[in-house]
């Protein structure tokens, strides 16, 4: 008996483990950019930043929403700033991406307005590898900052929208208190990753 009761304690510890090994978690990656061809030094290449999620449509329940027909909107934030006691923030940059799914027609759309970019796809792995893929942001280079310490914040909100929030949006009706209480009774539909945050020191010239 109790030869069986360890065996058993050993297969659920190696099922649970696989679970976890299979599982990818949802995550917010930046980097900097570092552009070729420019002489001035390790910190004077880079040019921006590097993001992506990663994961978002391997998870089962973002993957449902997508499947169920909702639009997944992903609301990109990012901001440079120099570090100093005041001032220092440069223009936030954002934009948005969306994708949704087509059961009738068998197709996965990404649609990024700000960029005019709409593309087509007939598989749900096509449309996982471009929205996981690194996107590069073009940004001053260091070598055109002033000396002093920097950084970069990042931040993405990701949410399940239904159609009709999709409609309002596009017609500049935004947030109203009604979608937000629906919104907070139905967790699961809006995921706000933790910012990342990306230092540098641009060197006294």
């Amino acid at each position: 008996m109790r030869r069986t009761l360890y065996f058993l304690a050993i297969m659920l510890v190696g099922a649970v483990s696989t679970a976890s090994a299979q599982a990818r978690p949802i995550a917010l990656e930046a980097r900097l950019n570092r552009a070729a061809g420019n002489s001035d030094g390790p910190d004077a290449r880079a040019s921006g930043l590097i993001v992506r999620v990663s994961g978002l449509l391997d998870d089962s329940d973002w993957q449902d929403y997508l499947l169920k027909g909702y639009t997944i909107q992903l609301h990109w934030t990012v901001q440079l700033w120099k570090s100093q006691f005041l001032g220092g923030a440069q223009p936030k940059t954002e934009w948005d991406v969306e994708v949704q799914a087509v059961p009738e027609l068998k197709e996965y759309v990404y649609n990024e307005p700000n960029a005019n970019d709409h593309r087509v796809f007939k598989t749900l792995d096509s449309l996982k590898t471009l929205l996981g893929a690194e996107r590069p942001l073009r940004g001053p280079f260091i070598s055109q900052l002033s000396s002093g310490d920097w950084y970069y914040r990042i931040g993405v909100e990701i949410t399940a929208l239904t159609q009709e929030q999709v409609d309002r949006r596009a017609n500049g009706g935004g947030v109203d208190l009604g979608e937000w209480v629906r919104g907070f009774l139905s967790p699961g539909k809006r995921l706000t990753l933790v910012p990342q945050q990306i230092n540098f020191t641009v060197p006294n010239k």
